[in-house]
């Protein structure tokens, strides 16, 4: 069964492969959390160490990398710090990310959660934090992406077209 799968995954080539969707970095905080808080009834994280990862249509992006296909990347992210962080993991990848708009109007997506293990045991969510801007974009950033998208198929450039939508705001009726 796996040989089977693994030539079929190798007799795919290597698709060109349009993803538009919502951008979302992914951040975990991982420790433990032996002690509940004496202001709260909360559980204390000592944090050991951190991880980030690509998140929505960028963790799209990373899979479909790794087996093997060509990816251009259509979505949003903040004039931020993480902004730069996520289009350098994307770019780390291969996938082409001309086509990421960097916005000043909202944040790049970025979910933080921890994770704590109590009694080194197995690990347990025990928050998840978002910064994110759910409205649709604006008129004039949809009408970038949809100038972008518009040469990509002009140009037959993908053989797929793939949408990754978490309901951020990049795909809308509109858009």
């Amino acid at each position: 069964m796996y040989r089977e799968l693994v030539n079929l995954v190798e007799s795919l080539g290597r698709p060109r492969v349009l993803v538009i969707g919502d951008l979302i970095y992914d951040r975990y905080v991982f420790g433990d959390a032996e002690r509940i808080s004496p202001e709260a009834p909360i559980p204390v994280l000592k944090v050991a160490y951190e991880e980030t990862r690509l998140g929505g249509a960028g963790a799209v992006v990373n899979n479909l990398r790794l087996l093997g296909a060509e990816v251009a990347v259509f979505g949003v992210v903040g004039e931020d710090a993480d902004g730069e962080d996520l289009l350098e993991t994307l770019g780390q990848t291969g996938a082409e990310t001309e086509h990421v708009l960097r916005v000043g109007d909202r944040p790049t997506i970025r979910k933080t959660r921890f994770v704590g293990r109590a009694q080194h045991r197995i690990p347990q969510q025990v928050l998840r934090v978002d910064w994110e801007e759910t409205d649709d974009l604006s008129e004039g950033d949809t009408a970038r992406l949809r100038s972008g998208f518009e040469r990509l198929l002009a140009a037959s450039w993908p053989e797929a077209v793939l949408l990754s939508d978490y309901g951020k705001g990049v795909l809308t009726p509109r858009g």
